[in-house]
């Protein structure tokens, strides 16, 4: 009977042990769960930290396409503005060489005006010379005329003459 006691006080023993190291095991399930519960309460803001940053980074993503649209729209204005001052740099140059061309022809026509100003006094000096010599002319042909007028009159006594004498011989 001896030897089934200390059988039945091993076993008894074994059971105690089995019971208490039973009971550690629940109780570092239990620490476990209270850690794993723990975890998740400080994964939870995590999570909702985690998804601020996401809607964050998804704004910031949104903010920068926009800026780079404006950027792009800045670009394209920018480049359109420097067309219309080329055009502008363009249609200014023409203007100044119209200007330079009309300038030029003004001072053609002035030339032109101004030789035919001098050719019309050069008319008008030869006119008035012919006037002179017409003049001139004249004045030298009406000695001519009173001589020839004398002349015939001469001529017109001598024939008369003659014919008196003829008609005395007669």
């Amino acid at each position: 009977l001896k030897p089934s006691s200390n059988l039945q006080r091993q076993t008894q023993q074994r059971l105690k042990l089995s019971s208490n190291l039973q009971k550690q095991t629940q109780q570092r399930l239990k620490l476990s769960s209270n850690l794993q519960r723990q975890t998740l309460q400080r994964l939870k803001p995590s999570s909702n930290l985690q998804r601020q940053t996401q809607q964050r980074l998804k704004l910031s993503s949104n903010l920068q396409k926009q800026t780079q649209q404006r950027l792009k729209l800045s670009s394209n204005l920018q480049r359109q503005t420097q067309q219309r001052l080329k055009l502008s740099s363009n249609l200014q140059k023409q203007t100044q060489q119209r200007l330079k061309l009309s300038s030029n022809l003004q001072r053609q026509t002035q030339q032109r005006l101004k030789l035919s100003s001098n050719l019309q006094r050069q008319t008008q000096q030869r006119l008035k010379l012919s006037s002179n010599l017409q003049k001139q002319t004249q004045q030298q042909l009406k000695p001519s005329s009173n001589l020839q007028r004398q002349t015939q009159q001469r001529l017109k006594l001598s024939s008369n003459l003659q014919r008196q004498t003829q008609q005395r011989l007669k």
